[in-house]
């Protein structure tokens, strides 16, 4: 789990597979580093000092939890960390390694 200090006070802790990016105002999107079966979603969130609104919840992300206290904590499925187990477990020949 990475946890990021964000703008406004906002934290979010992910998963280390979930790459966070952000702009100065306050849209937050939190990107797969893997393809995820072709499919490119983001989480995209947008910060304020008073709320945290979701705009799309892609389908790799199980649970999204934002909470009073400014923090929040993504999930991923357990079938996209299984993906992602597979995916360190290749060598550079493309070959899964036991």
């Amino acid at each position: 789990m990475n946890t990021i200090k964000m703008q406004f006070g906002w934290i979010i802790e992910a998963p280390k597979y979930l790459s966070i990016l952000t702009n100065k105002d306050g849209l937050v999107a939190i990107v797969s580093e893997y393809a995820t079966f072709g499919d490119n979603q983001s989480l995209l969130i947008t910060l304020s000092e008073t709320s945290a609104e979701v705009a799309v919840t892609p389908h790799y992300i199980s649970s999204l939890t934002i909470s009073t206290d400014k923090k929040i904590k993504i999930a991923t499925s357990p079938f996209y960390e299984q993906q992602m187990l597979e995916i360190e477990k290749m060598n550079s020949d493309g070959q899964i390694t036991d």
